[in-house]
């Protein structure tokens, strides 16, 4: 199947200057129909301002922005494409669903019935916004954006300000919505988020996109494929392994696994056996590190996808 078919969002050579600054740089890349993208970049790099451009609020100096066929910011678009900021925007002196009603109108939407069970709140909806939890409030507004059954979701820190509970709910919330065919980019500082969630990830450095790569393998910029860590009785003299003393006496080692090879893991744990093995995990590569790593790194894909 060609890009066009399969594409939600296509970005072609876009460029963005204001007040004469040069913000981006000739992005070019597509959302998948049915995908979670996770757009990272340290702050300042363009993240938003790209956001602006797609939901049709930033004007476009050159390139183009399609959505479904349609230029990103047309009024067809108006119900296709919804855009929940970190912050709320939902009225807490309201309940649950006078809120949903509300932005229902404005999208003249009228079959959105559904969506207080698609976020799990059936139960609230006559609660006032206000006496709700943080997690609860961010579903509602999440619902709020769903009303009018959009195509596109760009979500800005889903979970920020979350415990880890309603955090996981909200992950589940947004997994289904994938499941379902929902296009959904998320843009945040959150790595657990991309990392639980995403299918690719567009870093983005100085207005210009420095790796666009799945996350498997943006997670291999880690430089690692697995991290063992070791608790003995007594230190080891193998030369791959870090020594960290324990209050408790004994020694935490690591060592970072470059392959997928299985004997070799089992080797590595029969060496660390004459030293009183007590326990050991084995942790995949960390995104947070891959990050890092990427945007320290000098040779990026410039933009290169894979």
């Amino acid at each position: 199947m060609s890009a066009r078919t399969t594409a939600a969002v296509e970005v072609t050579d876009l460029h963005i200057t204001r007040a004469k600054n040069h913000i981006l740089h000739g992005l070019t890349f597509t959302l998948d129909k049915g995908s979670i993208t996770g757009l990272l970049g340290p702050s300042g790099c363009g993240k938003t301002t790209l956001i602006r451009a797609i939901v049709g609020s930033q004007r476009i100096t050159s390139g183009t922005i399609t959505i479904l066929g349609q230029p990103a910011g047309s009024a067809q678009l108006r119900t296709t494409v919804a855009y929940a900021t970190q912050n709320l925007s939902i009225y807490r002196d309201l309940t649950v669903m006078a809120n949903i009603t509300y932005f229902a109108r404005l999208y003249g939407a009228t079959d959105y019935d559904n969506v207080l069970e698609t976020v799990g709140l059936t139960d609230y909806r006559t609660t006032l916004v206000e006496n709700l939890s943080g997690g609860q409030a961010s579903r509602v507004s999440l619902a709020c954006a769903l009303v009018a059954h959009p195509q596109v979701l760009i979500l800005d820190e889903p979970t920020v300000g979350l415990d880890p509970i309603e955090a996981a709910r909200l992950r589940g919330t947004l997994a289904e919505l994938k499941n379902r065919g929902k296009t959904i980019t998320l843009p945040s500082h959150n790595l657990t988020d991309v990392e639980e969630l995403a299918d690719r990830v567009i870093l983005i450095h100085s207005g210009r996109i420095k790796y666009d790569l799945p996350l498997a393998r943006f997670k291999e910029l880690a430089g690692y494929r697995y991290r063992i860590t070791a608790t003995l009785q007594h230190p080891t003299a193998e030369p791959e392994f870090e020594n960290h003393p324990n209050v408790d006496g004994t020694v935490r080692v690591t060592r970072l696994i470059t392959s997928d090879e299985q004997t070799l893991i089992t080797r590595i744990l029969e060496q660390l056996q004459p030293c009183g093995l007590v326990d050991f995990t084995i942790s995949p590569a960390s995104l947070e590190e891959a990050f890092t790593n990427a945007v320290h790194n000098n040779d990026g894909d410039d933009g290169g996808a894979a």
